[in-house]
């Protein structure tokens, strides 16, 4: 699943789209139930977005064959750092995400179901604070380097401490892998 192009991207710390290379087997009829059997503590929820996550994916004996086989192949490339899955949701086009924001880990991300619009912005200064950040990107000193559409399938890896934004187009569901820890993945793969 991890080619040379998209190791060459790790080591430059350049976003990468991948095509998720297998059928996912997901349906909403089967998601829904696992939604409604996700330990209360590993649920957040904002009913005014109408949006939640599912944390610790992947110390739940249900988690999906495909997660499962993605978190094996992010630890086989990145032995070095604990790999975490979030399940991210929205029941509606207006739940938004998260506000524009970087984050402190290599975010792996899978769409699964529904469509949503990445926007990716080049990284900037780790010494700027996230206000900082998020002024420098509204303010268009910040470069965008793209929006796309992604639907089921469609993966992207994000590089830590790169500004990106998801919004919704429908309801969705996507995980999110987290490679998280020192070193940076950067500096040894």
């Amino acid at each position: 699943m991890f080619d040379d192009k998209f190791l060459d991207a790790v080591r430059n710390k350049k976003h990468h789209r991948i095509d998720y290379p297998d059928n996912i087997d997901y349906s909403w009829d089967k998601f829904l139930p696992f939604l409604d059997s996700h330990p209360e503590r590993h649920l957040a929820s904002q009913k005014e977005k109408l949006n939640f996550i599912l944390t610790a994916m992947e110390k739940r004996d249900s988690c999906p064959h495909f997660v499962k086989e993605i978190i094996t192949n992010l630890k086989e490339t990145f032995p070095k750092n604990n790999i975490t899955a979030h399940m991210f949701g929205g029941f509606t086009r207006n739940s938004k995400s998260f506000k524009i924001h970087r984050d402190p880990m290599d975010v792996f991300y899978l769409q699964v179901l529904g469509d949503i619009e990445w926007s990716v912005w080049e990284p900037k200064n780790p010494a700027w604070s996230e206000k900082e950040g998020r002024e420098n990107i509204r303010s268009k000193e910040g470069n965008r380097i793209f929006t796309e559409r992604f639907t089921m399938g469609k993966m992207i890896w994000i590089p830590r401490e790169t500004y990106h934004l998801v919004n919704p187009y429908s309801s969705r569901f996507g995980v999110s892998f987290g490679v998280e820890g020192d070193p940076d993945p950067s500096t040894y793969v």
